[in-house]
């Protein structure tokens, strides 16, 4: 087990100019395979092209997160000793749009900026919030 701070050249700059004026920033779980992650590393975490079979992605496709590192974990696809990796990413919700119903999106919602799915369980963010010096949650 190991963990590393890693950070793109030239991200954090893109990142505040492409979410300047936008909010609730969250610090977020992204589960993926071992075949990804040299792409992630490389280009940053990307929406499947249009060409891309529609399978799994159960409000339209998109770059999903999760507040619970569970959650993620079960999108790692490795089996046995085979490493799995959680990236854990600052991510800026802006407004999002809140379901309990999974609906298939081309777009977010008018007026949105992402989907969040409310799950039934756990973490409350209005009663378990931590907000760091820079805002971040």
């Amino acid at each position: 087990s190991a963990v590393y701070r890693l950070q793109r050249r030239g991200e954090a700059a893109r990142m505040a100019a492409k979410c300047k004026g936008l909010g609730q920033h969250r610090l977020l779980w992204h589960g993926t395979q071992t075949s990804n992650l040299i792409g992630i590393l490389a280009r940053g975490l990307r929406v499947a092209p249009p060409e891309a079979p529609v399978s799994g992605y159960a409000f339209g496709k998109g770059i999903y997160f999760a507040d619970m590192a569970a959650k993620s974990l079960g999108y790692c696809r490795a089996g046995g000793a085979e490493p799995k990796y959680l990236l854990l990413a600052e991510v800026v919700l802006g407004e999002p749009f809140q379901t309990r119903v999974a609906t298939y999106m081309e777009e977010p919602m008018p007026g949105t900026h992402s989907t969040m799915a409310v799950g039934k369980r756990g973490p409350d963010w209005e009663a378990e919030r931590l907000t760091m010096a820079n805002g971040v949650q």
